[in-house]
């Protein structure tokens, strides 16, 4: 429904109600590139990993993960040390080069699902403090879904890029971790709330009530960047550039002009997208879900009745081995689109009514998709999960909880690398957007 038909819908409406109002209706994500995030001030490249871990159930390794958050989304903060997605155990994980204190770069996790930043795991590269650094007294621990870090928060000084440093940076200095595979630690880019229990003061005040400083919070502080960031990840075997992380906008060379997009509030202490719910082809499957967009997760975790839905309609089989669904070659001639439809709403502004409880939002929905080739796991990396070279694997899975539940489903890399997302603190939106890889054909 286009701007214009919405004016005369609500216009024509007032009429015949006999209202005297000024309607105003502004679309909050019916949006133009014109109305996207500013070009971003600068730009780092991230890197691929790829876990061929093998002989696991790598679904039931996310719904750890799913787990882990589902305790914390829309809750207030906690007053124990705080709980964290999990940033490891998928099979895609990204990482980002990180100059830490003495100028030591760290291969840094890329987690929107934490937002920790810490290094220390690797100890074959351990972090060497600057002359800068100086002792917060207090100290840090996050549980993950299958990992836990214990340490030492201090401060020092982060390298993201060249010209682009950040002093006075909270940052945690592992003593012990498990569970991250030889990285070196996690960049934490989810909401600030997520540090709220995280670090506990040893001298007065003492306690662990208070927030830490993010590195986004901190690039807004020092040099005025809006706390924005844009993320591009490529899928597997499309292009020799891994991905990029946009810091104070977006990299609009990555987008396409004129493609769908949107820009929707979020919610809880995560990048949350609410009022979600699928589709697959035009039949609707599971009820309304509540998700969170996650570049920790590796693929897409829906309502238990949605993936019942969805597993009838494909007719797929539930692999025991991976705990994924597969079809046969058949079936994927036949797969249709996997819709997922994202309420956005246009505001009324109502000055003056003369009938009570008129509803001042009207909400439609915007439709994102991942094609028939979205949905399949890359054949080339069967054999790494510990599956069937010649089986054809579906990349969507169960978060094993209903609709209507606080959080049942994560947006995770199967569709972040088909579409560009962005994630703005200071206006606490976030946004996806179509690429020139969301149509691609590559697994």
């Amino acid at each position: 429904m286009s701007f214009a038909t919405i004016r005369s819908l609500v216009s024509v409406t007032f009429i015949l109600l006999s209202l005297r109002v000024v309607a105003n209706p502004t679309p909050t994500s019916i949006v133009t590139v014109a109305d996207l995030p500013v070009q971003a001030a600068f730009t780092v490249p991230i890197q691929k990993i790829v876990n061929t871990t093998g002989g696991i159930n790598i679904a039931q390794s996310g719904r750890a993960r799913w787990s882990s958050s589902q305790k914390v989304f829309l809750q207030p903060p906690p007053a124990q040390p705080g709980t964290s997605v999990n940033a490891t155990n998928q099979v895609i994980t990204y990482t980002m080069k990180l100059g830490v204190g003495s100028g030591t770069y760290q291969d840094m996790i890329v987690d929107t699902g934490s937002s920790n930043t810490w290094v220390g795991a690797n100890y074959s590269n351990p972090y060497e403090p600057s002359e800068q650094s100086s002792s917060t007294y207090g100290i840090v621990q996050v549980t993950y879904g299958s990992g836990l870090m214990f340490g030492r928060e201090i401060i020092d000084i982060v390298n993201l890029a060249p010209g682009f440093t950040i002093e006075g940076q909270s940052i945690g200095s592992a003593i012990f971790a498990f569970g991250f595979n030889g990285f070196d630690g996690i960049a934490g880019f989810g909401p600030v709330d997520l540090t709220k229990g995280t670090v506990t003061a040893l001298l007065p005040p003492s306690g662990n009530s208070q927030t830490v400083a993010t590195l986004m919070n901190n690039i807004h502080a020092q040099t005025g960047i809006p706390e924005i960031l844009g993320v591009y990840f490529a899928p597997e075997g499309l292009s020799s550039e891994n991905g990029q992380l946009a810091f104070g906008g977006i990299d609009q060379s990555k987008i396409v002009s004129g493609g769908i997009g949107g820009v929707f509030p979020t919610s809880g202490q995560y990048w949350g997208v609410p009022s979600t719910n699928f589709e697959y082809g035009n039949t609707s499957i599971g009820g309304q879900q509540t998700c969170i967009a996650d570049t920790g997760t590796t693929f897409l975790y829906m309502s238990s009745d949605a993936f019942q839905g969805y597993q009838n309609l494909t007719g797929a089989t539930l692999d025991s081995t991976t705990g994924l669904l597969y079809i046969t070659s058949d079936q994927y001639s036949n797969l249709k689109n996997l819709n997922i439809n994202i309420a956005e709403t246009v505001r009324i502004i109502v000055l003056e009514l003369s009938i009570a409880n008129l509803p001042h939002i009207i909400s439609q929905m915007k439709q994102f998709y991942l094609t028939p080739n979205a949905q399949i796991f890359p054949r080339a990396l069967n054999k790494g999960i510990g599956g069937d070279p010649n089986k054809i694997y579906l990349v969507a899975a169960s978060s094993g909880t209903g609709s209507g539940s606080d959080l049942n489903c994560i947006i995770g890399l199967v569709f972040l690398e088909r579409w560009y997302s962005f994630y703005n603190t200071q206006n606490q939106t976030i946004g996806f957007w179509q690429t020139s890889l969301t149509n691609a054909n590559t697994n």
